[in-house]
């Protein structure tokens, strides 16, 4: 929540006198053979088998090869995520204004891999060698070996009742400046 409870009163009056804006953010989509869900943060898959490597393959629907490693397992996250699990698996930040999506492999077997930036509209393929846990934003929600992410235009609205600083917020509440 971006209101202390020191200001919940102003935020209300705010609220009553229609002084707010609308904030949208992504949403995207992953499926699976048997599952749909959606997320605003990330999803992790990573080997069912707590503790185990999991050899994960990353491709565009197109059939591009975008990595193929041992790994703990692979974040992908929106630019909303992207200050989340994804920044302490060594991702990169993303500016909410940038449309795409963070590719980082969690605690990869060949340290020389690095997290990815790729465009949200384009579709993502996994597929796992081992049995796959699904969690979408912290919540597990399936386990399966091959698993699609895709921008389907799906938005979340937040209201915000004063000008919302993404770098003011970075700095107070990542780099706890």
């Amino acid at each position: 929540c971006d209101v202390e409870k020191e200001q919940a009163l102003e935020a209300i009056k705010d609220l009553i006198h229609r002084k707010y804006i609308i904030d949208e953010r992504e949403l995207l989509r992953v499926r699976t053979r048997t599952l749909r869900s959606y997320f605003l943060n990330e999803v992790l898959v990573r080997n069912e088998d707590l503790g185990k490597l999991i050899t994960v393959s990353i491709y565009e629907v197109n059939g591009d090869e975008i990595i193929t490693a041992r790994m703990d397992g692979v974040i992908i996250a929106t630019p909303t995520g992207s200050t989340a699990y994804s920044l302490s698996a060594g991702g990169s930040v993303i500016d909410l204004r940038v449309r795409a999506k963070i590719i980082a492999p969690l605690a990869p077997f060949s340290r020389s891999i690095p997290s990815v930036v790729h465009p949200l509209e384009v579709p993502l393929r996994i597929i796992s060698q081992e049995q796959a846990l699904i969690i979408c934003d912290g919540v597990k929600v399936w386990s399966d070996k091959e698993v699609f992410i895709s921008y389907e235009g799906d938005k979340v609205k937040f209201v915000r009742t004063r000008k919302y600083n993404y770098y003011l917020r970075f700095r107070k509440r990542i780099l706890m400046l």
